[in-house]
C-alpha cells in the first residue's frame, strides 16, 4: 500500500510531503507543473517499508498554479495535486 498526502492544500510559504510504502521499493518522486516540467526533486532512493518520509518544502520560489506530486513506486505511480497560492 502506498500512502501519499500532501498539506496545507493549497499551500503559501511552505508545505509538508508525507509519504510511505508498505515494503521496500525504489522510489522516484518530483513536482512537476502542468506542462509536465519538474520543478522538485523529492526522492531517488530505496524506501524502507513501513518507514513514514516526511519532507518540508519551501513554495515561495514556485509560481502559483497547478502542480502535481508523483511518485514511481516500481511499476506503480501515484500523484497528489498541489495548488501554490503566491504572494
Amino acid at each position: 500500500d502506498i500512502q501519499l498526502i500532501a498539506y496545507p492544500n493549497p499551500a503559501q510559504d511552505i508545505f509538508t510531503v508525507k509519504f510511505s510504502v508498505a515494503t521496500d521499493e525504489q522510489v522516484t518522486g518530483a513536482i512537476y507543473d502542468v506542462t509536465g516540467r519538474m520543478v522538485h526533486s523529492i526522492i531517488n532512493a530505496k524506501a524502507d517499508g513501513g518507514r513514514l518520509y516526511e519532507w518540508q518544502i519551501n513554495s515561495t520560489n514556485f509560481r502559483s498554479g497547478s502542480y502535481v506530486i508523483m511518485m514511481n513506486v516500481g511499476d506503480e505511480i501515484v500523484h497528489e495535486k498541489m495548488m501554490i497560492n503566491g504572494k
